[in-house]
């Protein structure tokens, strides 16, 4: 029996270390993500600061093109901000569908 099933069960054993081994690089890169999403300001506090221009970084039309892109691209997008009572995602922009209330 270990004859006819070995090979198979060894193949299963070594496709499932790949996955498990993937599924923690995955795990890791997201409590990395989380990591520098701790030391984030709230975005209210984020907007609150002063804006720093740096020189030369983006000519005048580039800028345009950011805002242009922004202007178009807004209604699909939803928001991301954080705020002083969530601390992460909003879960209600609109693109998220929105639950229906019960009849």
């Amino acid at each position: 029996m270990l004859r006819r099933y070995g090979p198979r069960l060894g193949a299963a054993a070594a496709l499932s270390t790949l996955y498990v081994a993937s599924e923690y690089r995955a795990y890791l890169e997201l409590r990395e993500d989380a990591a520098v999403e701790a030391r984030l300001p709230a975005a209210d506090d984020a907007r609150a600061t002063r804006v720093v221009r740096i020189p030369r970084l983006l000519n005048e039309a580039e800028i345009a093109s950011v805002h242009d892109l922004h202007a178009r691209a807004a209604s699909r997008l939803g928001s991301a901000g954080r705020n002083a009572q969530n601390q992460g995602p909003p879960r209600a922009s609109p693109t998220w569908p929105q639950p229906q209330p019960a009849p």
